[in-house]
């Protein structure tokens, strides 16, 4: 997946994940954070599959969702 993580919870909840997250952050450095859009279609075919053989069950279908993180740099090395 090449996505942003939180995309991967229902849009309704995305607030609420978002300002838990960005509780202690946003008071120490003022970033204010949120998350809109959708899955690409192959990211959202595979969460369909993965929600149907787990019959619906979200906590295991994070368990196949790896994060890592990408850290761009505008020095070029």
């Amino acid at each position: 997946m090449r996505e942003e993580p939180c995309t991967l919870n229902p849009a309704p909840q995305r607030a609420k994940l978002v300002e838990e997250l960005m509780r202690n952050i946003s008071a120490q450095i003022g970033i204010r954070s949120r998350f809109e859009g959708d899955l690409c279609p192959a990211c959202r075919q595979m969460y369909r599959e993965l929600t149907r053989r787990y019959k619906g069950d979200w906590f295991k279908v994070m368990d196949h969702i790896k994060v890592r993180r990408l850290v761009l740099s505008e020095k070029g090395s």
